[in-house]
């Protein structure tokens, strides 16, 4: 909401004469009047007749002055140049003031938990507004109707005839009806008036404003002590008065440019984030009304009000001096989260392995971690919110290749692991654990996804991998058959007495008859000869046939040739195994 002014034309008047003093030293002869009707600012300048400034300049400087001022009751000034004793003015300009009064005094910096900043001096003028003064000639000065300086060409012949008689009658006239010259020095009064009228202002004053009236009414007792020529009685004492009113009023002028010093602090704090040459620039507008107001003596009616403000505005600079050291440090991260981020994606462009994969998503995972880092408030906030959202995705996308390949080296060495494994298997003939290690070995190989670091690694162990499984089951199924021939060769060769013994290889198998088994049968079959018992004897050839029938199913199940010896080594009978 912005602050409603009202406009003080006795203290722009003095503020205006005080810019055309200060600016235009040699044009210090300048009167100048202001007044304000309808949000339209009328100010006349006046000057002797005999030295006529500069009306560019003056224009000038009165625009850039009134602007300066933020008089957000004024929408137009109109300017007028006049000379002394002149019914028109000569010179004109008017401006309109599109820049109102804000509220940039009245609000904070905009950050959490920073103090409300110092009022504004010129949004605590209430004065009420005068009449504006008329452009047009007044009532006495209809009488005529001269053109703006017509009587400069024949001042000469005027002056020159006027007689010393009537140049010292003037004179006479003139140093009589000079302030303080004869009876009371009014001027002497509302000089101690006004003083004291400051001095109250100054008692506690509260604000910029009380300072502002203060040094407006000292000011005025300072014209009105000026005015007292040398020949008055009063001209000493009035001297002295001005050497105290100036004093006091210079000090006060150093409190009123500490407080415009924050004024301007306060106005460019508004609406951050601020960069950190803005930051930079505030901090120095604090610094220095800092500064002015430290030169606030204790004597000084202004001191306590300046001792306030400096502690106000120390939390200010505090908090500045904070937020500049965040803005540098929130930059430093966001250039090494987007260096980060190149490196990252240099990375990402030639990772293969795990390990490279790895160090890519670390990489990512720095540059994030810098921006999150950077503070609300600041201007790479912003920025650094955008490129979160860019980053996310591609650390989401290095993460999930990283699986991937993690995954793909771990079926890797798994089917490395157990293919050692299994040829350790083969090496012991345990062939049943060669067999099922070769096959699992070969399904991790299948496993490795495609694209990966491992892939292609993976793909070239397949062949091998397969060959050797698919010996590891021929092996598997022959030395199943020698086992099955060993547990069948020792039922037939069980007995009393035992009938034989054996050699079995994958290429045959060797059975030799013992010597108490040949002799038992020779035996039997003797003397069931001689006994003349047939049917011992049909037993005997019977069971040698079931022998060998045995002997046969046994090279036949194990599809390996078989060698049948006697006792004595003789080969008695050899085997084919049948397909």
């Amino acid at each position: 909401m912005q602050t409603a002014v009202q406009l003080d034309e006795k203290l722009l008047e003095q503020l205006l004469q005080d810019h055309l003093q200060l600016e235009l030293p040699d044009l210090s002869a300048l009167n100048l009047r202001c007044a304000y009707k309808d949000g339209k600012l009328v100010i006349l300048v006046q000057h002797p007749i005999e030295s006529i400034p500069d009306k560019q300049s003056v224009f000038s400087l009165l625009e850039r002055a009134v602007r300066a001022e933020n008089l957000s009751a004024v929408a137009q000034a109109q300017m007028y140049l006049r000379a002394e004793g002149e019914k028109r003015p000569y010179a004109t300009q008017t401006f309109s003031l599109d820049v109102p009064v804000g509220e940039a005094a009245e609000k904070n910096f905009g950050w959490t938990k920073f103090p409300p900043m110092p009022e504004t001096i010129g949004e605590e003028i209430t004065d009420e507004i005068p009449e504006v003064i008329s452009a047009e000639a007044t009532p006495e000065e209809k009488q005529e109707d001269a053109p703006a300086l017509p009587w400069r060409a024949w001042l000469p012949a005027v002056v020159g005839s006027i007689s010393i008689v009537g140049i010292l009658c003037l004179g006479s006239l003139y140093v009589m009806t000079s302030p303080c010259t004869s009876g009371t020095c009014k001027e002497i009064s509302n000089a101690q008036q006004l003083s004291k009228n400051s001095a109250q202002n100054l008692q506690r004053p509260k604000s910029g404003q009380d300072i502002l009236k203060a040094r407006q009414q000292l000011q005025e007792a300072i014209q009105n002590l000026q005015s007292i020529p040398f020949w008055s009685s009063q001209h000493q004492n009035a001297q002295q008065m001005l050497k105290t009113y100036q004093v006091q009023a210079n000090a006060l002028e150093e409190v009123l440019k500490g407080l415009g010093k924050a004024e301007q602090a306060s106005q460019k704090s508004q609406n951050p984030p601020h960069s950190e040459a803005e930051w930079l620039e505030i901090q120095k507008l604090w610094q220095e009304a800092i500064a002015q107001l430290q030169k606030t003596s204790q004597s000084s009616s202004a001191y306590s009000l300046s001792q306030q403000k400096l502690k106000l505005y120390k939390g200010y600079l505090a908090a500045v001096n904070q937020r500049l050291t965040e803005e540098q440090q929130a930059k430093k991260q966001l250039v090494s989260a987007q260096s980060a981020a190149k490196i990252a994606e240099t990375r990402q462009g030639i990772a293969q392995s795990l390990e490279s994969w790895q160090l890519v998503e670390t990489t990512w995972e720095t540059a994030m971690k810098e921006l999150q880092k950077i503070r609300p408030g600041t201007t790479a906030y912003q920025d650094a919110q955008q490129l979160i959202n860019a980053y996310k995705p591609k650390l989401n996308e290095v993460r999930d290749r990283q699986v991937q390949e993690k995954f793909a080296a771990n079926a890797y060495n798994q089917s490395l692991q157990i293919a050692q494994q299994a040829q350790n298997f083969g090496t012991n003939n345990q062939w049943g654990q060669a067999t099922g290690s070769w096959r699992n070995a070969l399904s991790y190989l299948k496993q490795v996804p495609k694209g990966t670091y491992y892939y292609g690694q993976a793909q070239s162990l397949v062949p091998s991998y397969a060959d050797a499984l698919k010996q590891a089951e021929g092996k598997l199924q022959i030395f199943t058959a020698l086992q099955q021939a060993s547990k069948d060769l020792d039922k037939v060769c069980a007995g009393t007495p035992k009938v034989c013994s054996y050699t079995i290889t994958t290429s045959e198998i060797k059975v030799y008859l013992t010597t108490a088994y040949a002799q038992k049968i020779k035996q039997t079959a003797l003397e069931a000869q001689g006994k003349g018992d047939y049917k011992t004897q049909v037993g005997v050839v019977s069971h040698v046939y079931s022998l060998g029938e045995s002997f046969g199913a046994v090279s036949d199940n194990a599809r390996i040739r078989m060698e049948i010896y006697g006792p004595d080594g003789v080969l008695l009978e050899t085997h084919e195994p049948k397909i």
